[in-house]
């Protein structure tokens, strides 16, 4: 799989993506203290991987100050004081492992919901995959999991076909040509800026980390034209292409786009969401049995690098 390119990969979040890394590593229950004492000497390289360490150890105790979390941790402290600061959420899932069903597909369908598509496509990645490009006009994209797009690059206008998935833009500036992403009869235009683009079904989202972009859902109620929303770094919006229902807000960026540096983070999120945004990485299905565990609320940080690690954790345990 293919590392984040470095519009999106610069040196303040490697090094909190590096320290995510350590925690992962020290909470799992698998560290040594020849581990510990690496971490230490990790901090003390700078004062910038000191600060790196400060902010993850920031937000893993966050995520462990979750009701679920703590109720985990008092579970385990009444049966072995040394596991305090494991990994709850590993714990958590490996209660659920008997009602989760794996079902591998294989053959053309490997290659994802897309895979059609995909062949129609000019750029694509099958599922687990991710990729970067750079465009003839010196702007690069990088593809999330099952994504495909087509390009045409002309005079006057910049024109992208997003055909599923998910692609993250950062623009060249070129004013006299319109960067334009369509996504069925909605349009996404920006001239220099980066934004991420997401079609998964009949949801759209658009999210943008730097600069503005200009959003314009198609109207499929028969009335007047929908009119132009403006994004600006920070924001982002989602809509059922099938029916418009709009929802603008403000986005944690290292979280929604956490995907362009192999991570997924969640925070309380139901377990059914989890799954589903899991499905997208893994070459197969991932089925809940039962409808009581989709409300169940899964905090931690996963890798997306090897997604089959997690899956084949809920299976066997």
């Amino acid at each position: 799989m293919s590392s984040p390119p470095e519009f999106l990969h610069n040196d303040r979040t490697s090094l909190e993506d590096e320290a995510i890394d350590w925690l992962v590593l020290l909470e799992s229950g698998r560290a040594t203290d020849k581990d510990r004492d690496a971490f230490i000497l990790w901090q003390q390289q700078s004062e910038s991987h000191a600060i790196a360490a400060h902010k993850a150890q920031q937000l893993w105790q966050a995520l462990t100050e979750t009701e679920t979390a703590k109720t985990y941790k008092e579970k385990q402290n009444s049966v072995r004081n040394t596991q305090k600061r494991i990994r709850w959420q590993y714990r958590q899932l490996s209660t659920i492992a008997a009602v989760v069903a794996i079902m591998v597909t294989i053959g053309f369908m490997a290659l994802g919901p897309y895979s059609l598509r995909s062949f129609l496509a000019d750029h694509a990645t099958k599922t687990g995959y991710r990729n970067t490009v750079m465009l003839s006009d010196g702007s690069l994209a990088m593809l999330n999991t099952a994504s495909a797009f087509s390009k045409s690059m002309k005079s006057d206008l910049r024109a992208i076909t997003l055909h599923g998935g998910e692609v993250m833009f950062d623009v060249a500036k070129d004013h006299t040509r319109p960067f334009v992403v369509y996504i069925d009869n909605n349009e996404v235009r920006a001239v220099g800026t980066i934004f991420s683009v997401q079609h998964y079904k009949e949801q759209i989202q658009v999210t943008v980390s730097e600069g503005i972009v200009e959003v314009r859902p198609e109207n499929r109620t028969g009335r007047q034209a929908l009119k132009p929303i403006m994004l600006h770094a920070g924001q982002k919006i989602s809509w059922d292409s099938t029916t418009n229902n709009l929802v603008a807000e403000y986005s944690d960026i290292n979280r929604d786009l956490a995907w362009t540096r192999g991570k997924l983070i969640c925070n309380r999120r139901p377990l059914d969401q989890v799954v589903q945004q899991l499905d997208l990485y893994y070459p197969g299905w991932i089925v809940l049995r039962s409808k009581e565990l989709r409300t169940l609320e899964v905090t931690g940080v996963f890798d997306l690098q090897h997604p089959e690690e997690l899956v084949s954790m809920i299976e066997k345990t």
